[in-house]
């Protein structure tokens, strides 16, 4: 059968189709759009939920602290925002457009707590004026949030390091996206001579699980990248940072699991490109872990199932992995025990380019391209592969710890390429360094100092190792507990 339409019909069934669709867009995104063009009343028009609001006008706060509804937008189409507070609540978006956003000397700029599914973008979070001196204080923060995306937006503190806490302070988060965001100038002029409490951070990262950190910049700031707490599920990645004060990466606190560093550059850093650190048990340790994540001596302190591979580190030192925990005069002897040998493994720090380019904060004798310090796993847990380290005064360094894999690096250092040691003072149930092995290694020493092992060493294994260096390598064993062998001294100048 035929079935032919006349011109009337063709142009009725088309508009009926483009009725449906706009039909179907409205009911789809059913929220009310509101334009806010007079800096007046900001709250008052800001109180409907499910809502759209289209800011086209500068906005002075005058200290106050507006709510943004639930399942509401705030859309800025203006240059500037400052002196207040935008407390943020379930299901709400901040979309800045380049919106320049100036603290208030007292206040935070973005506040939220116990909320979820929120999301900041394209903001210039200006915190030059920010005389806070505690986390909560900072220009963002939040507590007890789950779902949060920050993205495509700038903080920045003072140029010359006189104000401007800290840029973006998280504490107890779930299912965190940070990424393509720049950090600039968050640090306090002399900082290894003041109050290290008192000082001025980028990123303040207290117990996130779920979290992905990624192609965000960082200039000229205390740590670029700073977490503490207990920290699980963690993705760090394809960021840069450069000129820091102290480290690229630095997380200090209780626990870590499930963390993967990979494919950043960290740049110029005055202390570590990446420190991972149990702390102390101390009273300042102590009092902050209670405040901010719930501590007691109970509470296990491990690592486990921590990736550092594939990144580009120019610093003082490179890569520190140390359990500060077990030197604690508070625990008993079964606490450090436990603490220390049973919860630790699955560490592998591969594949990195490690070089020294600047005198830093610590020591002359600081200077250390790895550090291990009072860590045990089981064997083979720990693992340093196919690394590249030059230039410090150490290339690998291990204090107190055991069972760890070096394998297939190319070294060059300033004085000796591998050293350990133990701190006979500290009374811990590790009285040795002990299982470890050197397997294929290429190290490149000026000094003719590529071992130096003490009589605290046992069973080690030495092995399949060139050594170029200008006049015969040596290995110095004292005690004849290690087994070395197959290894290929080369006279040479090649530095």
């Amino acid at each position: 059968m035929k079935v032919s339409f006349s011109f009337p019909c063709v142009l009725f069934f088309l508009a009926v189709l483009t009725y449906t669709c706009a039909y179907s867009k409205v009911t789809e995104n059913r929220k009310t759009v509101i334009n806010v063009t007079e800096n007046v009343n900001i709250q008052k028009k800001l109180s409907k939920s499910n809502a759209i609001y289209i800011i086209e006008c500068d906005v002075d706060l005058n200290g106050q602290i507006v709510q943004l509804p639930e399942s509401s937008e705030l859309k800025f189409y203006s240059k500037t925002l400052s002196n207040g507070t935008i407390q943020l609540s379930n299901h709400s978006k901040l979309v800045g457009n380049g919106v320049i956003f100036t603290a208030h000397p007292h206040q935070q700029m973005i506040f939220a707590e116990g909320v979820e599914d929120i999301e900041i973008s394209g903001v210039t979070f200006n915190s030059a004026g920010n005389k806070h001196s505690s986390y909560e204080s900072s220009g963002v923060f939040m507590t007890n949030c789950d779902y949060i995306k920050i993205h495509d937006c700038i903080f920045g503190g003072d140029s010359i390091g006189l104000s401007g806490f800290v840029g973006l302070a998280i504490l107890k988060a779930c299912h965190v996206d940070i990424y393509n965001n720049t950090f600039k100038y968050f640090y306090k002029p002399d900082f290894w001579k003041s109050n290290q409490r008192n000082t001025a951070w980028a990123t303040y990262l207290v117990s996130l699980k779920n979290a992905k950190i990624f192609l965000n910049t960082f200039y000229k700031t205390y740590s670029g990248i700073k977490l503490t707490g207990y920290i699980e599920n963690v993705a760090i990645y394809s960021n840069e940072t450069y000129d820091n004060i102290t480290d690229g990466c630095d997380f200090a606190g209780i626990s870590a699991r499930n963390v993967v560093i990979e494919n950043n550059k960290f740049e110029n850093s005055g202390d570590c490109g990446i420190e991972f650190k149990i702390l102390f048990h101390d009273q300042w340790h102590s009092d902050e872990m209670k405040k901010y994540y719930g501590y007691d001596l109970k509470t296990p302190r491990f690592f486990q199932g921590i990736t550092i591979r594939n990144n580009v580190i120019s610093s003082w030192e490179g890569v520190k992995i140390w359990n500060q925990y077990n030197k604690s005069e508070a625990l008993s002897k079964d606490s450090r025990y436990l603490g220390y040998n049973k919860r630790s493994g699955n560490i592998v720090i591969s594949n990195n380019n490690l070089s020294k380019t600047k005198d830093g904060s610590g020591s002359p004798n600081s200077s250390v391209g790895i550090q291990v310090s009072y860590n045990a796993t089981n064997q083979g847990d720990l693992k340093i592969l196919n690394n590249k380290i030059e230039g410090y005064k150490f290339g690998l360094y291990f204090v107190n710890s055991s069972h760890i894999d070096v394998e297939n690096n190319f070294i060059s250092s300033l004085t000796y390429d591998i050293y350990e040691r133990f701190e006979d003072n500290i009374d811990l149930m590790q009285t040795w360094n002990h299982h470890i092995t050197i397997d294929g290694n290429k190290f490149m020493n000026k000094n003719s100092k590529t071992f130096l092992l003490s009589n605290r060493t046992k069973f080690w294994t030495i092995k399949n190792n060139k050594i170029y260096a200008s006049k015969q390598a040596n290995i110095i064993e004292d005690h004849g507990y290690s087994n070395i062998f197959n290894n290929n001294s080369i006279i040479s100048n090649e530095r």
